[in-house]
């Protein structure tokens, strides 16, 4: 471990048990706050997960992880950034807040011994999506957002329930992305993978192909795919391994592209 994290694991004892483990370590800290907030995180994950078929033990991961670098004092994140070698964007050293992200991911690594790309990969993008993120990333990314309690009504999260219930994945996350974009003026600044995942997205949604079912295109809105000829060169194998679809998934493309003389690939 990085000498630089020794100082925030003093009295953490580690558990094979990640839930117990995360409830220790936010114990420890004195940090029931984000400790609630990660538990509803959690909680959300995997009920989003199961909806879009994705592993919901492996979402419960990445969110018990998301916000472990909240126990960094926000004046020395960019300094323990910096001796983690991680790579810091001039927005983040001008709101240093939003580096946590990074953070978590490297301490999700260094501490707790994670591994697995996929729940790195949507630990280090939590806050702001990012461009070419998977389908795991957006549901750790909406899950968040979802969970918060804030004062006051606000529709904009109410709408952006819906939309994950109503398995409009894509149309959700714009929601909040757009929320975020028309405040442009009145924010410090605003990352620029968020920026990058807003037009990615919004150009997705134009392309959709009209002669998917409305199931199908759900179920492409939470992969990179929208075009029936990309998808026509990939076999269901490489679907359902490599972008996160799900067998019900499966079936619906798969109708949606013999209804246009397409097939998948044969290929194995």
């Amino acid at each position: 471990m990085k000498p630089i994290l020794q100082a925030y694991i003093i009295d953490f004892n580690r558990s094979d048990n990640l839930l117990d483990a995360i409830t220790n370590f936010f114990t420890v800290h004195n940090d029931i706050e984000t400790l609630n907030h990660t538990l509803k995180v959690a909680s959300e994950a995997q009920r989003v997960a199961k909806l879009y078929d994705v592993d919901p033990a492996k979402a419960e991961q990445a969110a018990l992880l998301h916000d472990i670098s909240n126990v960094i004092p926000i004046s020395d994140m960019l300094h323990v950034a910096e001796e983690l070698s991680i790579e810091i964007m001039d927005e983040e050293r001008k709101y240093s807040r939003i580096v946590h992200q990074k953070l978590s991911r490297a301490m999700a690594e260094e501490v707790f011994g994670v591994t697995d790309s996929e729940i790195l990969c949507a630990i280090e993008c939590h806050t702001t999506l990012k461009a070419n993120s998977s389908l795991f990333d957006k549901i750790i990314f909406i899950s968040d957002k979802i969970s918060w309690e804030l004062p006051g009504n606000h529709q904009y999260l109410t709408d952006i329930r819906s939309k994950v219930d109503e398995l409009e994945l894509i149309e959700g996350i714009l929601i909040y992305l757009n929320n975020i974009w028309d405040q442009k003026t009145k924010l410090k600044l605003i990352h620029p993978w968020l920026i990058e995942a807003r037009e990615e997205l919004l150009k997705k949604i134009s392309h959709l192909p009209s002669g998917l079912s409305k199931p199908a295109q759900r179920a492409l809105s939470g992969s990179g795919l929208w075009k029936l000829e990309q998808i026509s060169k990939l076999s269901e194998a490489e679907l359902l391994q490599l972008h996160g679809l799900g067998s019900k998934s499966i079936r619906q493309i798969r109708e949606a592209l013999e209804m246009k003389g397409l097939s998948f690939s044969n290929k194995s």
